[in-house]
């Protein structure tokens, strides 16, 4: 198994940005490998999820390789001040340099997408922008139409209205999850959407999967005991593992 802590030029992007992966390489039980795109949540870091979780023990146990980018706070979306395409990295960059250096599968079926809150978020949204890369997307926990939660012109950065605009700037429906769902339709990859029952998000969750089906978009969704703590994405990603790869 190769642990991987890199840092690669980002022509997107325009700058150097790290990267973690799991490889698993020597436990592969067929090559090409399937990968998983796996995205922090809002004040994480790419290491977040192989440092709070058990994702590597399972991953491994599939041979699952697994590649966490970092988004830093920008919701993975294509940011309309500063011109930083964090979508367009995720969903086309990020899958081509990984493939460019590891035996991975460049089939559709082969390769997915998740994340947990402002990463679940980023998640669908690469997935419904970039149908013919993701086969399957799973969120837990979305944070979704963020910039409904950045009203306080007092708070902290990442909860005032002008770094709301700086991101997503007037239109927020080039960033909102069923609007792309909905222009995606037919072409959807398989859906996992997850939260828990005592989630604060738990309502926008649901109105996304009431959307999705009154869109004729399928989407397997549960609401399991849990909170929006890595206890219950530490669960909920060895089931979203499991059906992946079934």
């Amino acid at each position: 198994m190769a642990s991987i802590t890199c840092s690669f030029r980002s022509e997107v992007l325009e700058r150097t940005v790290p990267l973690r992966a799991l490889v698993p390489l020597e436990d592969a039980p067929r090559t090409p490998m399937p990968a998983l795109y796996l995205l922090h949540g809002l004040h994480g870091s790419e290491q977040d999820w192989f440092q709070f979780t058990r994702v590597a023990l399972w991953a491994r146990a599939r041979g699952l390789a697994v590649f966490c980018p970092a988004g830093e706070n920008g919701f993975y979306v294509n940011q309309a001040a500063s011109g930083m395409d964090f979508l367009r990295y995720v969903g086309e960059e990020l899958p081509a340099f990984a493939r460019r250096l590891f035996p991975l599968s460049a089939r559709r079926e082969d390769t997915f997408i998740a994340g947990l809150s402002m990463g679940g978020y980023g998640a669908l949204n690469a997935a419904f922008t970039y149908p013919e890369t993701f086969g399957k997307a799973a969120a837990l926990s979305a944070g979704l139409r963020p910039w409904k939660r950045m009203d306080n012109p007092q708070g902290p950065r990442v909860r005032r209205p002008d770094y709301a605009r700086a991101l997503f700037g007037e239109d927020t429906e080039n960033s909102d999850t069923l609007t792309l769902a909905r222009r995606c339709g037919g072409r959807a990859p398989a859906l996992w959407l997850s939260c828990g029952a005592q989630d604060a998000l738990l309502g926008e969750n649901q109105a996304l999967a009431e959307g999705l089906r009154q869109a004729g978009i399928p989407a397997h969704f549960e609401q399991p005991p849990g909170d929006h703590t890595w206890d219950f994405w530490d669960r909920e990603i060895q089931r979203v593992i499991d059906w992946l790869l079934p």
